[in-house]
């Protein structure tokens, strides 16, 4: 065939990929509709339903849909989801008939020496893992060391 139309060989099949691309499928049909309707909810939610949720509400509509489908469909968009809900530490709540232990340093943190007065402190961070918050504290520790 590529010598009939006096092409080279790779020209001719590089054509014939380049319009096999632009045709469109069933399957390629099917994608593109899903992709309108899983931006139309996701544009409902406020930006906040992820593929889980979307696919329910497709479902919910009659489609006939798998999440994984519907999560590739969104990376191909460029659209995530994002959760309203977020962490709320909750500590104990003081028992204002409760007795406190007596404030030996009253409230003068600073005595003069090294380690006249030891404290502690609960924080709550949120980090991806325990070597990067082991990590911080040893830099902070070592600054403190050098002056």
């Amino acid at each position: 065939m590529a010598r009939l139309l006096g092409v080279s060989t790779s020209g001719y099949y590089a054509h014939v990929k380049r319009v096999a691309a632009t045709v469109l499928t069933p399957w390629r049909q099917r994608r593109a509709d899903l992709a309108v309707k899983i931006m139309d909810v996701h544009a409902e939610s406020d930006g906040t339903y992820g593929s889980p949720r979307i696919t329910t509400e497709l479902r919910a509509r009659g489609e006939t849909v798998n999440e994984k489908t519907v999560a590739a469909i969104m990376a191909e968009v460029g659209i995530e989801g994002s959760s309203p809900r977020t962490f709320k530490v909750r500590t104990t709540v003081a028992d204002p008939a409760a007795s406190f232990p007596p404030d030996l340093v009253a409230r003068r943190f600073d005595q003069g020496g090294l380690d006249a007065v030891w404290l502690t402190d609960i924080t709550y961070l949120s980090v991806k893992s325990i070597t990067q918050l082991v990590d911080v504290r040893y830099r902070e520790s070592a600054q403190d060391r050098t002056g």
